[in-house]
């Protein structure tokens, strides 16, 4: 927990979210964590497309859809791709949804944020910084 290795980011857009997943897995090359379902679930992007530059140099580019896996057996994804504007406006299970989950106020022992004042109303994802 205290590696330093991912952070919880937070973005007033899905588009501003999404693009920051997929640069994050384009630099690092590991997973993204994204807290799907309104806040209430966590899922993995391991991968995506693009058309256009190459997001670890630039940022000119398409998203096309990401590569999504939900650790729940239940919905059997695991790096299935879902095209982006499924991710963006799709059912809930595969919507990636600005998070809307009452949960506990505690104080994160890393930020030192309370996730539901950080998180409230937007799109957050768990990305590697290195």
């Amino acid at each position: 927990m205290y590696a330093g290795v991912y952070v919880d980011s937070s973005f007033g857009s899905f588009d501003e979210a999404a693009a920051a997943a997929v640069h994050s897995v384009a630099l690092t090359g590991k997973p993204v964590g994204i807290l799907g379902w309104f806040g209430g679930h966590a899922q993995y992007v391991t991968g995506y497309e693009v058309q256009g530059d190459d997001p670890r140099v630039g940022d000119h580019y398409t998203i096309l859809g990401v590569f999504l896996t939900d650790p729940l057996e239940a919905d059997r994804m695991n790096n299935t791709f879902v095209p982006y504007d499924v991710w963006k406006t799709g059912p809930y299970y595969l919507r990636f949804s600005p998070y809307y989950f009452e949960d506990s106020p505690a104080v994160d022992p890393i930020d030192g944020q309370i996730g539901r004042r950080e998180w409230w109303g937007k799109w957050v994802i768990i990305d590697a910084v290195r």
